[in-house]
């Protein structure tokens, strides 16, 4: 049987069945689907469809294993999850969402599907707007200068443009070219090498990447720096596209006009876009872990 017609199977014994081993099966075959959904390019209406069957089968899990309180029937039902191999802070995730009452839950779902969003654990659990680390040209978070410095080494001089910054930020990146928020960068032409430190708020953030992915003919080269929000779906589509990513060791803390610098709540990502991966790599080796992508 493949993976859809498995997903169509497991949709309809979601409604019926309580047992714990059942539904992390349903659990695992929806993560299949959706990911074999998102590798084929079969949409995002799919891809959703998988993601709310998911967490359909989560928030089933997160009703029947409680809290571990001592209690003989809270115990066995833990130490059943523990056999399923469910991850801890998984399993706080699934308890989460079965505290959000239905018409709630169901809501989001139906909100992100009617704005064509892909459906996400962070969405469903933190709102949309949870992400607190903003762009370059954001008044509260700018890129530190260690960072720009590795950048500008990667690009073997300059960076060429930053399409999303303000005056103050250029302060350290020194682009040769710079868009603001009023010059919006989403509708300029891209050129050279760039360097993309986009507003971590959706829409923007996936606006940003689309409009990265569409400028790489046209560029020399690119680095994007994001969050390392691997659940979500432009960060997918930033990794199929990239041809190296670094997910850093410890979190980067950007610095403000003023005032300590920020501290993230996870670590963050550069994506990697041009011909000189060897060069990446060893620029960015002591940030952290480097995957590459392809062959060069």
């Amino acid at each position: 049987m493949d993976t859809l017609a498995k997903l169509n199977q497991a949709e309809r014994l979601l409604s019926e069945t309580k047992d714990l081993a059942d539904l992390k099966q349903i659990h695992d075959i929806a993560v299949a689907a959706e990911a074999y959904a998102a590798a084929h390019g079969l949409g995002i209406h799919l891809e959703n469809h998988a993601m709310e069957i998911r967490l359909l089968a989560a928030r089933r899990i997160g009703e029947l294993v409680p809290p571990e309180q001592g209690k003989r029937t809270d115990m066995q039902l833990v130490q059943t999850s523990d056999k399923l191999e469910i991850p801890k802070q998984r399993l706080s995730d699934f308890r989460k969402l079965a505290e959000i009452p239905m018409p709630e839950f169901k809501g989001k779902i139906e909100e992100a599907k009617a704005k064509q969003e892909k459906i996400s654990y962070y969405k469903i659990l933190r709102g949309p707007d949870a992400l607190v680390t903003k762009f370059t040209g954001d008044m509260e978070n700018y890129t530190p200068p260690e960072i720009i410095e590795k950048v500008k080494a990667v690009f073997g001089g300059d960076i060429g443009l930053d399409p999303a910054s303000c005056e103050f930020a250029q302060r350290t990146v020194q682009a040769k070219t710079y868009f603001t928020e009023a010059d919006d960068g989403l509708n300029r032409k891209w050129h050279g090498n760039v360097f993309l430190n986009p507003p971590y708020q959706m829409p923007l953030i996936e606006q940003f990447v689309e409009k990265l992915i569409g400028e790489l003919p046209n560029i020399t080269s690119a680095i994007l720096l994001t969050n390392n929000n691997t659940d979500t779906y432009w960060f997918y589509k930033s990794a199929l596209a990239a041809r190296a990513v670094c997910f850093t060791r410890g979190r980067i803390s950007f610095y403000k006009t003023e005032g300590p610098r920020t501290a993230p709540t996870n670590g963050q990502a550069f994506f990697y876009f041009g011909a000189d991966t060897a060069r990446f790599r060893n620029v960015f080796a002591d940030v952290g872990l480097i995957f590459k992508i392809d062959d060069e």
